[in-house]
């Protein structure tokens, strides 16, 4: 009633309903319905074994979700220290590499390092994506999802 006959009572008569009583009222009636419904589900036994599986699935997907979160975030933070910092990689890449985080870091501090960045520059380029996609935990997170 609240959804169909009174906005179209309103636009015929220009009479504006707020939110009051009556409404609140109404949506309860409607809730009302829902639960009636649902307690029908128990006189047919196969409908009411269906939504009780949907319901048991639901819980079990809930769990797969927890999992797969944690599996994510432990595999990023293995790949955040393999891959982002840089320990995967040989020594001299590895020292590169550092200098380059660093210089990102403070680039906003006018005594920063010194560090030209060159995109034609491949060990740049290179070093930007590393710390792009695996520099920290929630962005390797979201590598590893991607």
């Amino acid at each position: 009633i609240d959804m169909w006959v009174l906005p179209l009572y309103s636009a015929a008569t220009g009479i504006r309903f707020q939110h009051n009583k009556l409404l609140s009222l109404f949506r309860m009636m409607r809730l009302l319905r829902l639960v009636k419904l649902l307690r029908s589900l128990k006189r047919v036994q196969q409908l009411y074994d269906l939504a009780q599986a949907v319901l048991h699935a639901t819980a079990a997907l809930g769990w797969v979700l927890v999992l797969t979160v944690l599996f994510l975030y432990v595999f990023a933070i293995i790949c955040t220290q393999l891959i982002g910092r840089g320990m995967a990689l040989p020594d001299a890449m590895r020292e590169d590499l550092e200098r380059y985080i660093q210089h990102l870091q403070h680039k906003d501090n006018p005594t920063a390092l010194a560090l030209p960045v060159h995109p034609d520059d491949t060990d740049e380029v290179f070093f930007l994506q590393l710390y792009t996609f695996f520099g920290t935990v929630l962005d390797s997170m979201y590598t590893l999802f991607e």
